[in-house]
C-alpha cells in the first residue's frame, strides 16, 4: 500500500506482494518506513485513549509523525547506527569504504 516507504527485503528494494497480508516470510530481512496521514494518526490517538485513558504520551508526533516527510532523517539516521555499529571510528568507516585509496568515495564506492 501507500503506506509502506522505501520496503527491502534482505537489503534489495522489494515490492510487498499481497500475500504477505496472509503469510510473512520466515526467513530474511525486512524493513519498510510505515507512514500514516494526519488522520489516521488522529484516529489511532482517540482509539487507545477510549480503551486505555492517559496511555499515548504528549510527544507521541515524535515517535509516529504524519505523512513521510520524516523518512529521509530515518533513513540517515538508520545509516549512521549502522555505521556505529561496525566501526569505532568515522576514518575507520571511510578507510573501509575508499576501496582505490583515492582519498575520497564515489559513487561506486558507496553503493
Amino acid at each position: 500500500g501507500e503506506n509502506l516507504i522505501d520496503c527491502h527485503y534482505q537489503d534489495l528494494p522489494f515490492d510487498v506482494p499481497n500475500g504477505w497480508s496472509n503469510a510473512l516470510p520466515k526467513k530474511g530481512e525486512f524493513y519498510v518506513f510505515y507512514c500514516r496521514t494526519p488522520s489516521v494518526i488522529s484516529k489511532c490517538k482517540k482509539r487507545a485513549e477510549a480503551t486505555n485513558p492517559n496511555s499515548v504520551p504528549s510527544n507521541y508526533l515524535d515517535y509516529q509523525p504524519p505523512d513521510s516527510g520524516w523518512v529521509l532523517g530515518a533513513k540517515h539516521k538508520r545509516i549512521k547506527a549502522k555505521m556505529a555499529d561496525k566501526f569505532f571510528t568515522a576514518e575507520e568507516c571511510f578507510a573501509a569504504l575508499d576501496d582505490d585509496g583515492s582519498g575520497s568515495l564515489d559513487r561506486y564506492e558507496l553503493a
